[in-house]
């Protein structure tokens, strides 16, 4: 395993996984959000879930600059429509360099197990369409090289490959130096972006994971210790997570008051890592395409 720096093609390799760059030449809207009720001071407004999740302490204190129309003030869990199975060429390649990752395995939820072969492809697999799938990636223990990867995705009739992200060991111990963070035992990861309602990244967000953990983010695709909220490029790191169930909150300010306009609810494993992707105005961390609505 070689050691590539900077973090170039690691987050560009994530941003390929769970969704397109933003465009450049794109025109951006200026949110428009909801009336919320709130006492004086801001963050004690009522939260605009239904889960009566409290207000964290936050200190982002200018709108994000993306598509929100489709935020109204509550999350909802899209629905999805079956559509069947779908057959894809499945592989497995390095989530920093989209290198190789040789004999892996990959538990799909619910599915089972498919050990793939030394160039990581998995072959031809037929599974679920518009479904949301949670897949685990590992590699043999003994050598030490990856941590377990799960990531999950919804896919679609018209899908034909699937490419799988395997972290690295040795990624796994930059991101956290970089940033000048020790990354305790038994503790997780997650790496995300957060999205607007098209699906660019939305900047201006901190993101709480609620079961612990700090929360850190990128500037240019690159971890950034001095950042306090997500930039143009919508990603965001949570180290130190403790293992089990945690709700992932994205929150915004509105101009008067803090509202949280994307969550998930998420299982982190010891020592493992969880690529999410945020999507304004949704419960969940899986994106459901418009031909599965």
């Amino acid at each position: 395993m070689r050691l590539r720096v900077p973090l170039v093609l690691s987050l560009g390799f994530l941003l390929a996984c769970i969704g397109p760059r933003p465009r450049e030449d794109a025109p951006i809207a200026e949110p428009d959000f909801p009336a919320f009720d709130s006492e004086e001071g801001g963050d004690s407004a009522t939260p605009n879930d239904t889960d009566d999740t409290e207000v964290p302490e936050l200190s982002v204190d200018e709108a994000p600059s993306g598509d929100l129309s489709c935020f109204s003030g509550t999350l909802e869990s899209p629905a999805s429509t079956a559509a069947g199975d779908v057959v894809l060429d499945v592989r497995v390649r390095d989530w920093e360099t989209g290198d190789t990752v040789g004999n892996p395995t990959v538990d799909f939820s619910g599915l089972g197990s498919v050990e793939g072969d030394s160039d990581g492809e998995l072959g031809k697999l037929e599974l679920p369409a518009c479904v949301a799938i949670t897949a685990t990636l590992s590699t043999a223990a003994e050598l030490d090289e990856t941590k377990p990867t799960t990531h999950a995705r919804m896919l679609t009739p018209s899908a034909s490959d699937w490419t799988l992200s395997s972290l690295s060991k040795i990624t796994w111990q930059i991101i956290p130096s970089l940033l000048g963070v020790q990354q305790g035992p038994g503790r997780g990861m997650v790496l995300g972006r957060v999205a607007d309602c098209s699906g660019e990244p939305l900047d201006h967000v901190q993101v709480v994971w609620e079961g612990g953990g700090g929360g850190y983010y990128f500037v240019d695709e690159f971890p950034n210790r001095d950042q306090l909220w997500t930039s143009d490029d919508g990603f965001f790191a949570v180290l130190n997570a403790p293992a089990g169930s945690g709700q992932l909150s994205a929150w915004a300010w509105d101009g008067s008051s803090h509202v949280k306009v994307a969550g998930a609810t998420l299982e982190v494993a010891e020592d493992s890592v969880r690529i999410v992707e945020l999507r304004a105005a949704e419960r969940g961390d899986h994106e459901v395409p418009e031909d599965c609505r």
